[in-house]
């Protein structure tokens, strides 16, 4: 349109006894009688005289005398246009100082003021101006005073943009006055866009946005059909929403639906599972479209959780996922890939726990086991048959025994032939995961000096590795790439025993020597990583990477994920075999490290630490019990002490598993 103006009664804000009332009152006060709901201002500012209110006063005190507005910014004559056609007199700050023909000299500062309409022919704005005694005739006394574009802008721009557009928007009317009834409601819908939906006051991609976005799930009004597509590929349905503001919102684009008639479902949470698929993939794939040659979003860990919004299945029965992934993205990723879940609600990490080396069995071990919820059991194995019937009756009530083959100071030689014997009892009893070294990073575990700097130790650590994995591999077992112990304090590297360089240079030999063998048995699952990840106190979320590499804290397993990774593009099958939450006696006493909890609360923190969301299957903390273990440096250590009384961690899990 080329003109448009509005009838919208006068209201000064001087009174008959010369008092002085707050002009943006008076621009309520102007709204509501254009409504047939004549208010004095003196009601709508609640008595407080002439002091200027806050936007947010004016918007809480109009909605009490049944008129909706929202504070928003529009920077163009185009949007005061749009906003007029549309039947929506705004109200504006000016700063008043730059109206040159103002009645009110003095007044210099901020003032509320409505715009009633424009006209481009003669290039005016019109104004209720309430700083004037009386209405006068039009453009005499405050009543539609009109301004030049430049003025008016100028003076606008000096207000910073602001104002306060009241809803919902009526039908444009000229002359024969305002109408702010209510639309009629068509019916209900709901937003079913993962990002929310944008508020516009036109049907188009391009349309001002007249509030804030509409989130997932939020409950609309409908108040026109839902139009066609237009060239953009969008159709657009015009709605109001719970706080009155009305506009248009896409309904769909390109197919895709983003409204909704009926109510969808919360958001839920699933896990990226640990499957061949996934892992050959190095990661579930989220994309752009649901298309597996779409632009690709992340790669995201298995284990990660992710959050769901929509669940759509195409026409070739393939169902694929809308998500947020951990690190705050949002696409689409398969739920099946060739009748293969890769996402599932089985992917949360599974409870376990250490055994300490003793000297007798634990008595009612499998069943104390049993209450607890443990999952999974870390055990040494020196030989004997009571370890074998024990890793059967761990099989048979559904725990997976994880077995290291023990053999002290081990490196830098091969698994004893001896212990080597034992690949095909272990898994005749029924065990899959085994470890057939551990820590060699450590100097406890050599039997000569060790260093990563020395080439010729990380070539043999490598080499011997993948002998022993091999023979384990023929036998049916899943050997674990062996654990090292965390060392990287306060993002440094440790001069000697560095854990990270010591994973590095495995990794890299093996590359260098067997490559594909290797990857082949990740991708497979015929070989997993063993880590000893622990809390050592800190914040579970404390990042491992930022500022540089830290792996003595619960998500230092991150880093040496990320060393096989880089290597052999494979996201390892990853369980902690031994850390946790320490014990404060071993974390203080032991090993040095200030613990923030107390024997008391070690139980609560263990729990927590149990349910973190963690891209590892297991998690087996150090220990289960004090009893027959014949090392006094590992007194204080378990859940239970040495006489089989039960400490913090077994009151805690008991009573969370009954």
């Amino acid at each position: 349109m080329t003109e448009q103006l509005l009838n919208v009664p006068f209201v000064s804000r001087y009174t008959e006894d010369g008092a002085r009332l707050d002009c943006g009152a008076c621009c309520v006060a102007m709204l509501l009688a254009a409504m047939a709901q004549p208010t004095s201002p003196i009601d709508i500012a609640g008595g407080r005289g002439g002091c200027q209110l806050s936007p947010a006063a004016l918007i809480q005190s109009a909605q009490t005398f049944g008129l909706t507005m929202f504070k928003d910014k529009r920077r163009t004559l185009e949007d005061l246009k749009r906003l007029l056609d549309d039947g929506q007199p705004p109200i504006v700050r000016l700063k008043y100082g730059d109206i040159p023909d103002r009645l009110a000299r003095r007044s210099t500062g901020a003032h509320y003021v409505i715009v009633v309409g424009y006209d481009d022919e003669t290039e005016q704005i019109f104004i209720n101006d309430p700083h004037y005694p009386e209405a006068g005739e039009a453009g005499d006394g405050g009543y539609r005073r009109a301004y030049t574009y430049p003025v008016f802008m100028e003076a606008w721009r000096g207000g910073k943009f602001n104002a306060l557009i009241p809803v919902p928007a009526p039908a444009p009317v000229q002359e024969g006055g305002v109408s702010f009834t209510q639309p009629t409601i068509l019916g209900d819908v709901w937003v079913i866009a993962p990002l929310g939906l944008r508020l516009r006051a036109q049907p188009e991609a391009a349309g001002t946005a007249v509030a804030g976005g509409v989130p997932f799930g939020e409950h609309l009004s409908a108040i026109s059909p839902e139009s066609a597509m237009d060239a953009a590929g969008y159709t657009w349905q015009q709605v109001l929403t719970a706080q009155g503001v009305t506009g248009w919102v896409a309904a769909s684009a390109s197919g895709n639906r983003y409204l909704s008639d009926a109510q969808p479902i919360d958001p839920y949470t699933m896990y990226v599972l640990d499957t061949p698929a996934v892992r050959r993939a190095g990661g579930l794939s989220a994309r752009e479209a649901r298309d597996i040659h779409a632009t690709l979003r992340e790669s995201v860990p298995i284990g990660s959780q992710l959050t769901v919004y929509q669940r759509i299945t195409e026409a070739d029965g393939t169902p694929w996922l809308w998500v947020r992934t951990p690190s705050g993205k949002h696409g689409w990723v398969r739920e099946k890939a060739d009748e293969q879940a890769l996402v599932g609600e089985a992917g949360k990490t599974q409870r376990g726990v250490h055994c300490a080396p003793v000297t007798h069995p634990i008595p009612n071990l499998v069943q104390r086991l049993q209450e607890l919820d443990i999952r999974w059991y870390k055990m040494l194995d020196v030989g004997g048959d009571d370890n074998l019937r024990l890793i059967t009756a761990l099989k048979n009530v559904g725990i997976e025994p994880v077995v290291r083959i023990y053999q002290g100071a081990q490196f830098p030689g091969r698994l004893a032939e001896l212990l080597r014997q034992r690949y095909g009892p272990v898994r005749a009893a029924g065990a899959s995961y085994i470890e057939i070294g551990n820590e060699p990073n450590l100097a406890c575990e050599w039997r000569e000096p060790n260093d990563w700097h020395n080439q010729a130790q990380i070539n043999s650590i490598a080499d011997n590795w993948y002998l022993d994995a091999r023979d384990a591999i023929h036998a049916g077992l899943k050997p674990a790439i062996y654990a090292m112990a965390p060392t990287e304090r306060n993002r440094g590297v440790h001069p000697q025993y560095s854990s990270v360089q010591w994973l590095v240079g495995m990794m890299r030999r093996l590359e260098a020597t067997h490559f594909a063998e290797v990857k082949g048995w990740l991708v497979n699952e015929q070989a997993w990583l063993a880590v000893h990840t622990a809390d050592f106190g800190l914040p579970f979320d404390y990042d491992p990477f930022e500022g540089g590499l830290d792996d003595m804290c619960l998500r230092g397993y991150e880093i040496a994920r990320k060393v096989v990774y880089d290597v052999f593009g494979v996201w390892p099958v990853t369980i902690s075999t031994e850390g946790g939450v320490y014990s404060p006696k071993h974390l203080r006493d032991d090993l040095g490290w200030p613990s923030p909890y107390t024997d008391a609360e070690w139980g609560q923190r263990l729990e927590a630490m149990f349910d973190y969301p963690m891209q590892m299957r297991a998690m087996c903390p150090w220990t289960f019990s004090d009893e027959g273990v014949h090392d006094t440096r590992w007194f204080g250590c378990g859940w239970y002490d040495r006489h089989g009384n039960p400490r913090s961690p077994v009151m805690k899990l008991k009573v969370r598993k009954g």
